[in-house]
């Protein structure tokens, strides 16, 4: 990202769209070049390169929870 660049914040269907995925897809398919990556980064207007980086940050935010 360019110095002054601001990034598209996550809407909320957006984050529903990659949150489905997260229960759907097993975690080895946690990839930009998965299919079904590809395809959920079209169907929101993402970069298959941030809908693994919002998956893993699903991840992260539920290991160690009880």
């Amino acid at each position: 990202m360019a110095t002054g660049e601001r990034r598209k914040v996550w809407s909320r269907e957006e984050l529903v769209v990659v949150l489905d995925l997260y229960f759907r897809l097993p975690r080895a398919r946690f990839t930009d070049s998965a299919a079904e990556v590809v395809e959920a980064a079209q169907l929101i207007g993402r970069s298959p390169a941030a809908v693994p980086k919002r998956l893993a940050n699903y991840r992260s935010s539920t290991t160690g929870q009880a």
